[in-house]
């Protein structure tokens, strides 16, 4: 991952960490063939392509007040090694059952 990527991907991290979250910021940023494979994948099956990474954001903002994602790049010489993290705390409380 060349150096100018690396803080490509920081920057719409930062920027996703203050809730700038729009359709045109997804898209920008996002390749149209992409394949996201967060965790609740392993159940859910992988977010596919820009639609797939609308429907993520928006039921993560729904089922979480506060949501960050955190990106490590280690330098290893000749190769990095890039570490993607998702920190999501406090449910929302869903209404109660009529």
């Amino acid at each position: 991952m060349s150096q100018e990527n690396v803080e490509m991907v920081r920057r719409a991290l930062e920027e996703w960490n203050r809730g700038e979250r729009s359709e045109a910021r997804v898209r920008a940023f996002w390749h149209s063939d992409v394949e996201f494979l967060p965790r609740r994948s392993a159940t859910e099956g992988p977010y596919r392509g820009i639609d797939g990474v609308e429907r993520f954001v928006a039921d993560t903002e729904e089922t979480f007040e506060k949501f960050e994602q955190h990106y490590e790049v280690l330098d290893l010489g000749e190769h990095r090694h890039e570490c993607f993290r998702m920190d999501a705390s406090v449910t929302k409380s869903l209404p109660a059952p009529v």
